[in-house]
Parts: C-alpha cells; sequence; structure tokens
C-alpha cells in the first residue's frame, strides 16, 4: 500500500520527471497568453483522480514525551506527567519547574513560567487518516518551431519519446517509488503537429497514467476544483488541470 500524497507533491514530481527527461526548461504553466518561446511544454490532469481500490485507513499512535523539569516549553507542547499518566498541552511558554510538573484534570497549572491545561486522561493519540487509491492520466505534450524530422531538436515527438523512455529507466522509477506515486502505463507518442498562421509547429503528446494514494480530505479538496458535468463522463468528471512549476 502506498502512503497518502498531496496533490502539490504528485504534481511537482511529474513536472521534475518531464522537465529533467526532455531538457525542455519552459512548460507553458496556464496556456493562456504569453505563449512561451519554443521549444516548449505543457502538463495537465486529463482525468482521475479516479478511486480503483477500496478506502482504507492509516493509524499512527503518537505518544507525549514525559514532562521534564528545568525545561523550556513553547505553546501546544504535549507532555505526559502525574499518576496515573496523563497528557498536558502547554498553554504558556516558558521554563518547568525544577520538580513536579504538571497534575491533575484542569486548566491553568502552574509550573515553573509554564501554564498547562490538562489534555487527555493517557499519554497517547490514535491519528485515523482514510485513504483513497486513486489513477491519474497526464497528458504530456511538446511544442517545437520550424519542424524537421530529421532533426531531433525540431521534432516534438523526440523529446515526447525521450520522456516516454525515461519512465522505465531506474532512476526515475526510484525518484516515483520514494514519492509514493506509480506508474502505471504509457501510452503511444501521438505526432499532433499543428498549423499556426502560414507556417507549422511540430507537436507530440504521450498520456501517462499514475497511481496515487489520497487522504480523503486531499481527494475531496480535489475534487472541488472539477467542473461536474453528467453527460459524457463515466465518472461525472470533466478534468482539466493544469501542472506547473512554482
Amino acid at each position: 500500500m502506498q502512503a497518502p500524497i498531496d496533490m502539490k507533491s504528485f504534481e511537482d514530481t511529474v513536472f521534475e520527471w518531464f522537465k529533467k527527461s526532455t531538457g525542455i526548461e519552459a512548460i507553458w504553466r496556464h496556456q493562456a497568453a504569453p505563449q512561451l518561446p519554443y521549444p516548449f511544454g505543457s502538463l495537465s490532469i486529463i482525468s482521475g483522480p479516479d478511486p480503483y481500490a477500496p478506502q482504507w485507513e492509516t493509524r499512527t499512535e503518537e505518544v507525549a514525551p514525559d514532562w521534564e523539569p528545568s525545561t523550556d516549553y513553547a505553546v501546544g507542547d504535549l507532555v505526559m506527567n502525574d499518576f496515573p499518566a496523563k497528557t498536558y498541552q502547554c498553554t504558556t511558554a516558558g521554563q518547568s519547574a525544577a520538580s513536579g510538573g504538571p497534575t491533575g484534570t484542569g486548566s491553568g497549572i502552574v509550573d515553573g513560567s509554564c501554564v498547562w491545561d490538562y489534555y487527555a486522561n493517557e499519554g497517547r493519540e490514535i491519528k485515523t487518516t482514510v485513504c483513497v487509491p486513486c489513477r491519474f492520466s497526464v497528458s504530456c505534450q511538446a511544442y517545437v518551431e520550424d519542424p524537421d524530422s530529421r532533426d531531433p531538436t525540431k521534432d516534438a515527438r523526440a523529446y515526447i519519446a525521450v520522456a516516454q523512455s525515461a519512465l522505465s529507466l531506474p532512476s526515475y522509477l526510484d525518484r516515483f517509488r520514494r514519492a509514493n506515486i506509480s506508474v502505471i502505463r504509457a501510452g503511444p507518442v501521438q505526432n499532433i503537429n499543428e498549423a499556426i498562421g502560414s507556417g507549422f509547429i511540430s507537436r507530440a503528446n504521450v498520456d501517462v497514467q499514475f497511481g496515487a494514494t489520497l487522504s480523503l480530505e486531499e481527494f475531496g479538496t480535489f475534487i472541488e476544483k472539477v467542473e461536474l458535468k453528467s453527460e459524457g463522463f463515466p465518472n461525472g468528471l470533466n478534468v482539466d488541470i493544469i501542472i506547473g512549476g512554482s
């Protein structure tokens, strides 16, 4: 099972792969004027997040550290003290007393120059995260001016083919793995040259499907960005989220 990630981490990792593998410095972020100088690339999520497996939960147990004498504490710090063990939260920063520490179940407990509130009846806290394994399809495109199929730097297909090949290299696969992203499949390189004014530009595309797990909260936040439609989309989602650098 993959650990949950946030969408920014997903987008940044995909962006880094595409930029480094193609060598294209300019990635058109919002596909709006002004257009970038050639050659440039673009990335957009064209489908997803498509949940493909049952939701599952991760549970982490956090244990508050023992209270320490003559120690500086900041607001929000948690400590465990008293018997039986109780957890206290610092509400006024300061230095704890030389002995004793917070006790009882009240609030405003003075301890040296610190003030504590009773927080919990045990020194442990269980945090649960609901996780949603998802698939995302990303459209990856390159644009080159004055196309010439005899010169790889003048053929957008060459840039896209390099990016596609990089997905199978151990170095890039390891980067995705460390980011908790899986590469599911890459489609064929598509030649989509187009006329611009009186000339042509070389334009190529490959659609790549990635897998990543989102927390339920992150999943919901991303869905809020997506325009909902009832026709033409099996999942009811019309997705066109542009990925770009910061």
